[in-house]
């Protein structure tokens, strides 16, 4: 598999993923391209990087748009269902504070294990609608061969807050609103749905 949190320097091909937990869009394309086995099949390094989705709309109380609109929150619930369908995984949907929870996706980068992290902690909780209290954050990490315990503590350290400022930074210079949000070079794809129009350009690229 070769979806990875940072650069394989081998690979000339690289994409960047922004993402947050609290959003179930990104677990429908990390889905997809597991499925589709996109990292081999284009030769391409796959970088997720976490961000605070509200911190990308400070005019708006740092809430997303979704969150306070009702007829996006009505349009969300029709189109969860249909990638959903699509792509044949469960969903069912949760809401928590992701601040903790993304500063847990660098800690699991750190002890090599974000991959799979990442993958089993959106299928247990946008899948399967549960929590991610430190209780789930330390038995995720620990199914996928991971120390729970460094995890939580790690969690609090102030290289792990950094690195999520930082990567909030990064986004706003990217123009990122929205996730996920895939760049590719200079070339922005916002949303689940545009991510075939990524593969067009991937293959245009070839």
């Amino acid at each position: 598999m070769r979806t990875r949190y940072l650069r394989d320097l081998t690979i000339m091909r690289k994409i960047q993923i922004y993402f947050d937990y609290v959003s179930p869009f990104p677990y429908f394309l990390n889905e997809y391209i597991l499925k589709n086995d996109v990292g081999r099949r284009y030769d391409l390094a796959i970088e997720w990087t976490p961000v605070f989705l509200g911190g990308l709309h400070p005019d708006n109380n740092h809430t997303p748009l979704n969150a306070t609109d009702p007829r996006r929150m009505n349009y969300s619930a029709f189109e969860t269902k249909r990638y959903a369908k699509e792509l044949g995984v469960p969903y069912v949907g949760t809401l928590f504070r992701p601040i903790p929870v993304l500063r847990a996706g660098i800690a699991a980068k750190h002890q090599g294990h974000f991959a799979a992290f990442h993958t089993e902690l959106y299928r247990r909780t946008q899948g399967q609608g549960r929590t991610p209290d430190d209780s789930l954050l330390a038995d995720t990490i620990r199914s996928v061969g991971g120390d729970g315990d460094l995890l939580l503590v790690a969690m609090q350290s102030p290289e792990v807050k950094k690195e999520l400022i930082d990567n909030a930074e990064c986004a706003g210079k990217h123009g990122v609103f929205g996730v996920p949000f895939v760049l590719y070079g200079d070339e922005p794809f916002w949303g689940y749905s545009h991510f075939p129009y990524l593969l067009r350009a991937l293959d245009d690229a070839k």
